[in-house]
Formats: C-alpha cells, structure tokens, sequence
C-alpha cells in the first residue's frame, strides 16, 4: 500500500472521531463522550497533520511539483479538486490550535475552528470520488449530519422546555 493512502486513512479516521466526539456527546451525555471531548482539539492536529503528510507524499510519490497545484487539481469532477478544497479549509484549523491563536483571534477562533466541518464534507465527497469508496466517504458525512440535527433539536427542547 502506498504510503500517502495510510496517511489519508489516518487522516479520515481522526477526522471522523472529532467530528462525531461533539455532537455523540450532546445526544448522549454520557461520561464516555465528555472525556473524549478532552482529546478533541489532539485528535484535530493529528487529523490535519495527516492530511497534510498525504498531499506532501502523494506529490513525492508521483513527482509533482509545485506545479501541480495551479493545474487541473482544481477540477471538481474528480476527486482532486474537492481534496484540496478539504486541505484549505482544515490548513487554518490545524495552524490555530494552540493556546496563543485563542488569545490572538479571541471571539473568531471558533470561526476558524469551525472551517473544519466544511473541511470533513470536501473530504467525504474527495473520497466518494475513488472507485468503490462512495459509502466510505459520504455515509460519515451523513451520519455526522444526522448527529448534528438531533443534537440541536435536543437542545432546543431543552431550551424551551426549561423556559417553562
């Protein structure tokens, strides 16, 4: 196997675990999750740190250079395109976690750390690009989304509920 594709499988599976760790959590609430919530700004740095490993190696692999970037990658009807919009938008996340970016950017660094849910969605539709990979890519994707829903449709119940 070539070493980008165990990077980009690392990459995905943390990715997978901090986009669920949150929204399990508020379903659930249970103190399995809560300590997992701990991990998730790690787990976010190894997904990122991953991904990046996979385009540097995939380039080293294949002989591209820099080139490569300015071509036809940024065609959206294979999987190319959509990788690297996943690579922009988890590169700020990845690049701000840390204790100084929270001080620097204060209010915003949650903006920022939260261009990685557009970064999971790019990655799942990359994946669903590659031949027989379509359910490896988009069912995270949906099952996370669904997570998403129930979560804020608990929390608004909650909400109202509490009001009277």
């Amino acid at each position: 196997m070539d070493l980008h594709l165990i990077f980009a499988k690392l990459a995905w599976l943390f990715l997978i675990a901090v986009m669920l760790i949150r929204p399990v959590n508020d379903v659930f609430c249970f103190g399995l999750c809560r300590s997992g919530m701990r991990y998730r700004k790690y787990l976010g740095i190894a997904a990122g740190i991953f991904a990046v490993l996979h385009v540097i190696w995939f380039m080293v692999e294949y002989g591209l250079d820099v080139g490569f970037f300015i071509g036809p990658v940024w065609d959206f009807t294979n999987l190319f395109g959509w990788g690297m919009l996943a690579l922009i938008f988890i590169l700020p996340p990845l690049l701000t976690s840390n204790v100084w970016s929270q001080k620097i950017f204060q209010k915003n660094w949650k903006l920022i750390q939260k261009l990685s849910y557009l970064a999971f969605v790019f990655t799942g539709i990359h994946i669903a690009f590659i031949v027989d990979r379509l359910w490896v890519g988009l069912v995270p994707v949906v099952v996370w989304l669904i997570f998403v829903i129930v979560a804020n449709v608990k929390k608004d119940c909650q909400k109202n509920y509490c009001k009277k």
